[in-house]
């Protein structure tokens, strides 16, 4: 029997109705779909700087609020092959949407694996999202600055899954270069401009002797197409090689305890404040102390965390240095890891040539951050 028109059409519209529902039912088998709302209220005093246009004396006090979003899409068909696409909300003062990952996986063997795409930075302790941080703010000091920028590039990744080291090699556009992480492939080649015309490369081992230690070497080099000049002031200089090592040990169940140092090298004819060809040496190094709370109190725990952010050019002038106090309350008041209310306070010291004395900042931060789904 043959169908009329309006039958046919009606018949394909069901079968590619029912095929897509079934290509549409094995797509979503490996999607999924997560993401977090974090607010932060914050109130700062900040002292008086000497030498500024204020009466001596005089403090000011900021309170706002500020708000971040992101929300992830993966998929991960198979065990073999994962991606994800990450949009990130209100990273900036613009509140515009950024794309923060955009990167797919492929599990070249049961040991290897390789990643290529937009990915979050692989460098310091810190973590990169609000559920790893310990604490309310990841810095008051701006601290992980010093890690540079989330990566675009390629990477391998060798990790046995029964042996205590793992290897990752990394090949990008570069860390220490906002215009690293853009799209843009033209290339400004005034001195002014830092544009790459060579490839960054860095290299991390982690190393887990055992459950309770988890150590990590970490290693950059981000070359750079241009020689800067005396112009580039407040800019990074051409070559840069870092070095980071932090660890994390468990102590039980209640303790963890971290420690992290990193020191960067600014080298071949960096220029500093004053127009000096130099080479500029960055250390940061951080102390963390967790502790959760007994079983007679709500879920969370306690953190002390002290940081630090030390900046010398190679020659006689005394070098700037920067610390943080930091005492937080974690809390999850319906017991789930989704909700967490948390409070945090700071207190900043500067010394060296950033002021004329020292002097200090306090900052008080109250958190509600919601985890999805």
């Amino acid at each position: 029997m043959r169908l009329r028109p309006s039958r046919l059409s009606a018949t394909l519209l069901l079968m590619v109705t029912a095929v897509s529902g079934i290509q549409a039912a094995e797509i979503a088998k490996g999607l999924s779909l997560d993401g977090y709302s974090d607010t932060i209220l914050t109130y700062t005093n900040e002292p008086h700087q000497p030498g500024g246009p204020s009466l001596a004396g005089q403090q000011t006090d900021l309170v706002d609020f500020s708000s971040m979003a992101k929300l992830k899409v993966g998929w991960h068909p198979n065990e073999r092959i994962a991606g994800q696409v990450s949009v990130l909300f209100g990273n900036d003062s613009t509140n515009q949407a950024t794309l923060s990952e955009s990167w797919m996986s492929v599990q070249v063997t049961s040991d290897l694996s390789w990643t290529m795409g937009r990915y979050l930075n692989h460098q310091g302790w810190i973590g990169p999202e609000p559920m790893a941080l310990y604490r309310v703010q990841s810095s008051t000091i701006g601290y992980a600055d010093i890690y540079g920028n989330d990566p675009l590039g390629t990477y391998l990744d060798w990790a046995p899954k029964d042996g205590p080291l793992a290897i990752q090699f990394h090949v990008t556009n570069g860390w220490f270069d906002p215009k690293d992480t853009a799209n843009d492939t033209s290339v400004d080649r005034s001195a002014t401009d830092h544009r790459r015309s060579d490839l960054g490369l860095g290299l991390n081992f982690t190393i887990t002797p055992c459950q309770e230690v988890h150590l990590e070497l970490e290693a950059a080099w981000d070359p750079s197409s241009s020689q800067p000049e005396a112009s580039l002031t407040g800019k990074l200089p051409s070559d840069i090689v870092q070095l980071g090592l932090h660890t994390t040990v468990n102590g039980g169940d209640a303790w963890t305890f971290a420690g992290e140092v990193i020191h960067r090298w600014s080298v071949n004819g960096a220029v500093d404040e004053y127009g000096t060809a130099t080479t500029r040496h960055d250390l940061n190094w951080l102390l963390v102390v967790n502790r959760k709370l007994p079983a007679s109190f709500p879920s969370g725990s306690l953190t002390g965390m002290f940081q630090q952010v030390h900046s010398q050019w190679d020659n006689a002038r005394p070098a700037p240095a920067i610390s943080e106090f930091s005492a937080a309350l974690l809390t999850n008041p319906l017991d789930t890891d989704r909700l967490g209310v948390n409070v945090e306070v700071a207190y900043v010291r500067v010394e060296g040539d950033r002021a004329a004395t020292p002097n200090g900042t306090t900052t008080i931060s109250l958190e509600a951050l919601v985890v999805l789904p």
